[in-house]
């Protein structure tokens, strides 16, 4: 019986090492502006830092998944595409230490995504009336990633690559809200 509860007790005990171990730290990159709080086992590797538009890039292929949202964006005066992360996704993602978000990216490429994500019909009723916002939640493989500091405030962007998978979309009466 005391083998049998020291073998036990050794187990236990591993058991809680490697819980506590948990995943490694997170890497710090002081810049300039901000530090970058980049996950050690994410997916997405540094690439660049362009001082003057105060970007970050990354390279690498991620899937992300969370709730989309397109509509008429007054402050581009253009139609855009936002995507607001789950949890699992947002852990992924590099982030400003000082500047970290709400979890939201932007989609560069809004007219690829739209064209896979949402059916026709619902961007023709949308644009008729010009208000509101379609939405609806999907899974995308993305790449291009961009942390940046705009209007002092986060920013942060991938490219549009293809659907992982998708919900139906639907066409929310409220207004669309993005901003500066």
């Amino acid at each position: 019986m005391g083998r049998r509860f020291l073998l036990g007790l050794l187990a236990v005990l591993a058991l809680c090492g490697a819980t506590a171990a948990g995943s490694p730290p997170p890497r710090l990159m002081p810049l300039d502006v901000d530090t970058l709080i980049m996950p050690a086992d994410g997916p997405l590797k540094f690439k660049s830092f362009d001082k003057g538009e105060i970007t970050a890039h990354f390279a690498g292929r991620i899937t992300l998944s969370g709730t989309y949202r397109y509509g008429y964006n007054e402050t581009a005066d253009d139609w855009s595409v936002t995507l607001m992360l789950d949890p699992a996704s947002r852990r992924l993602l590099p982030y400003w230490k000082n500047r970290p978000g709400d979890g939201t990216i932007w989609i560069d490429n809004e007219g690829d995504f739209v064209r896979a994500a949402i059916p026709k019909a619902a961007i023709d009723k949308l644009r008729a009336k010009k208000s509101g916002s379609i939405s609806g939640h999907v899974a995308i493989v993305a790449e291009d990633y961009k942390a940046a500091i705009v209007c002092d405030a986060p920013d942060y962007s991938v490219r549009f690559i293809s659907l992982a998978t998708m919900n139906v979309a639907q066409l929310d009466p409220a207004d669309a809200e993005f901003g500066c």
